[in-house]
């Protein structure tokens, strides 16, 4: 999956690269601005695994939502809340930062960077630092939906989980467009 973001993210910026204009072919290379970048606020859902390097065999299957505001230009800042389960229950919550990096058509890639809290709701009493980021896959469905992925990874300062690899599903919404 890695390797497909990455064939994806450097056929954009090779597309992003090219002059209009130039050459025989540059018309069918030109950026096309078809999709919704204008959005003030987005709200999604999202789901998928984390997989924790230090634990031996620790996956966990996370879901929650998140909610984000454009700030400026090409930078948003958001919230999320999640849970993370199997063998332990998570609690997290986050604040993000996400950049803008690329858009082709109806394609959109971002990174994305986040640090909060995590809780085990078993030990309500010790929360934890998690911070993470990675890279953000977005494709509009229409003109208020879109679906995206997000790969990443991060650490979780805690003694039995440690660093972690994160993969996402993403559904929402452009709620003000």
């Amino acid at each position: 999956m890695i390797k497909a973001l990455s064939r994806i993210l450097a056929l954009s910026v090779l597309l992003c690269c090219q002059v209009p204009g130039e050459g025989p072919h540059a018309r069918e290379l030109e950026l096309v601005p078809c999709g919704r970048d204008d959005w003030a606020f987005r709200a999604n859902l999202f789901l998928g695994p984390q997989y924790f390097n230090q634990a031996e065999d620790l996956v966990q299957f996370s879901f929650g939502a998140e909610g984000r505001m454009r700030v400026a230009g090409p930078l948003a800042m958001g919230l999320s809340v999640g849970l993370g389960v199997i063998e332990t229950t998570g609690f997290a919550a986050q604040a993000s930062l996400r950049l803008h990096l690329l858009r082709f058509c109806n394609l959109e890639v971002a990174a994305d960077a986040r640090a909060g809290i995590w809780m085990d709701v078993e030990q309500a009493s010790d929360p934890r630092l998690v911070a993470g980021g990675g890279l953000e896959l977005m494709h509009d469905l229409g003109e208020r939906f879109f679906i995206g992925l997000r790969a990443g990874g991060g650490y979780l300062a805690h003694d039995a989980q440690g660093a972690f690899v994160d993969l996402g599903i993403l559904l929402g919404t452009n709620c003000f467009p």
